[in-house]
């Protein structure tokens, strides 16, 4: 992936971008549920969220306390 063109982007173009992102990151992860929702019943829509989350959830840790170099485990390492 390029990333030059955030490297030209002032303090408040990167964050009313990455409020853009996070928006649409919300409103696909929504469609994406009702979608499977439509077609294969709530139930199983929920039973894929929770498979989904199950599986990014220990990645963003993981990122999270790399980028933000937390070494302390728990919830006392997170709520610092």
């Amino acid at each position: 992936m390029n990333i030059e063109i955030f490297k030209s982007m002032s303090k408040e173009e990167l964050l009313s971008y990455l409020e853009f992102l996070l928006w649409h990151y919300r409103v696909v992860d929504s469609f994406w549920f009702l979608s499977v929702e439509e077609t294969h019943a709530r139930k199983n829509a929920e039973k894929l969220n929770e498979i989904v989350w199950a599986r990014a959830t220990p990645m963003a840790i993981r990122d999270l306390k790399q980028r933000f170099d937390i070494s302390e485990k728990g919830l006392k390492g997170t709520l610092a």
